[in-house]
């Protein structure tokens, strides 16, 4: 299940509250029933740890896995020990950053080149080798065949340096990529929401709009 909300059927594609059908727990209850000889495992996308304990009162299987968006700045380091502990293996997309709003710092700032200097690598491999050092599957993508073949040398951080990591959400900044995706966003009574879902509802800020992480 890419995200946890749906929309209505293209091409009007409008999206649906957290309490329309099919909810995110419909769904899963659907996907449930192929699991068999052609469909071994099943899994999520974008789940927070608020949802995942929503799906745990519904579910019968456990999600095999919850790609989600994680870098130096929004690190999960509450949801990934939380899935780790229920036996979801956590998969991370834009684990190198992104450049949406300019340059893209987990490639460029000095905590990360600094880092990469100590190794011998690059500041992509840093940041590679932190996500794989804490049990999580990478994906990155690139069209240059030296860059692929660069990204499989992962080098091991220490703990210092691992920690230095953590903690670039607060020393660097915070961010939520997936802010970034202007068409997802709607604001509802003056409020942003993604695809009609509080931020709350999601279960990324609590009411006071502090960060869940």
């Amino acid at each position: 299940m890419h995200w946890p909300w749906a929309t209505t059927p293209a091409p009007e594609k409008k999206p649906l509250g957290k309490y329309e059908s099919p909810t995110f727990i419909e769904t899963w209850l659907a996907m449930e029933k192929l699991v068999g000889p052609k469909c071994r495992a099943i899994g999520v996308s974008n789940f927070t740890e608020k949802l995942l304990e929503e799906l745990r009162e519904h579910e019968t299987i456990v999600p095999a896995i919850n790609q989600v968006e994680l870098h130096a700045f929004n690190p999960n380091l509450k949801l990934v020990p939380y899935c780790q502990s229920r036996g979801i293996h956590v998969m991370s997309w834009s684990t190198l950053g992104g450049q949406r709003d300019g340059e893209n710092l987990i490639l460029s700032h000095q905590l990360f080149s600094d880092i990469a200097k100590a190794h011998g690598c690059s500041t992509g491999v840093v940041s590679l080798s932190w996500a794989v050092q804490r049990g999580i599957t990478v994906i990155p993508k690139s069209k240059s065949k030296a860059r692929i073949e660069e990204n499989i040398k992962l080098v091991t951080l220490s703990a210092e340096e691992v920690d230095k990591i953590d903690g670039a959400q607060d020393t660097i900044k915070r961010q939520r990529l997936s802010n970034d995706i202007a068409s997802m966003h709607i604001k509802i009574d003056g409020k942003p929401t993604f695809q009609k879902w509080t931020y709350q509802e999601v279960g990324w800020e609590d009411e006071n709009g502090q960060w869940l992480v």
